[in-house]
């Protein structure tokens, strides 16, 4: 009895032991769970703050690289509607430019053409003058004056050397129905009209004027008047000298 005695508080003991060795194991292992669960706690933020410190930058360099495009492409689009504006501007300066060198050259062939004209009437009055007077000197006596004609290889080759300027000698040539040929080719050949159109419906006017004497008169008046203004030219008034002789004749 006395052995199962011992026995029994010999085992309470031992459980009273064990309970206080596992109480006091369980006392040891709290801290540490406590300082893991301090530890897994406090690490999350850690790695929080870690990631935010990684992502600023990424976000800035983001940021940056979005803000560079949008400069390249402003700066793109400046220069193209620069290079745009320059080119319109070069365009439009070129047109003027041009414009003033067509405008220029117009007026320089005008120019040319004018004093080429000019000469050409300078050459066909003399020519005109000249077979005038051999007309009136030497050829009034020549049958079929202003009928006859001469060969049209002649006429080409006098009127080739007049508008080139050569004086003709129709005295040494003695060839009335060259004269009166070259005469008309001269006429029909000037750029000015040998009387002013201006005088034509005042002559036709007086000219239907009833009575001779009347109408003669008018016509006078009006060639006079037109002469003291210098209206007729020193070509026209010796053709009607010659014509005069020539019905005088």
């Amino acid at each position: 009895m006395k052995k199962l005695l011992k026995v029994a508080s010999f085992g309470m003991s031992r459980s009273k032991n064990k309970g206080s060795k596992d109480k006091a194991a369980s006392s040891d292992v709290a801290p540490q769970n406590n300082q893991e669960v301090q530890k897994a706690s406090s690490q999350p933020p850690q790695q929080i703050a870690s990631v935010q410190k990684q992502t600023v930058p990424a976000l800035d360099l983001a940021r940056a690289e979005r803000q560079r495009d949008m400069e390249e492409k402003s700066s793109t689009n400046q220069s193209y509607t620069s290079d745009k504006m320059h080119k319109a501007q070069n365009s439009s300066q070129t047109t003027h430019e041009t414009a003033v060198l067509a405008e220029e050259k117009l007026k320089k062939d005008a120019a040319r053409k004018e004093e080429a004209n000019n000469q050409r009437d300078e050459n066909l009055e003399r020519a005109i003058n000249d077979s005038m007077d051999f007309l009136a000197n030497e050829g009034l006596n020549s049958p079929g004056l202003f009928k006859e004609k001469c060969s049209e290889q002649l006429k080409v080759s006098v009127m080739q050397a007049i508008l080139a300027g050569k004086q003709v000698d129709f005295i040494s040539m003695n060839n009335a129905a060259l004269a009166t040929t070259i005469l008309e080719e001269c006429f029909m050949h000037s750029s000015s009209p040998i009387f002013p159109v201006k005088l034509l419906d005042p002559l036709y006017e007086a000219m239907c004027i009833q009575g001779v004497k009347k109408s003669h008169a008018r016509v006078q008046s009006i060639l006079l008047e037109a002469i003291q203004t210098n209206t007729l030219s020193p070509v026209f008034l010796n053709l009607l000298g010659l014509l005069n002789l020539v019905v005088q004749h």
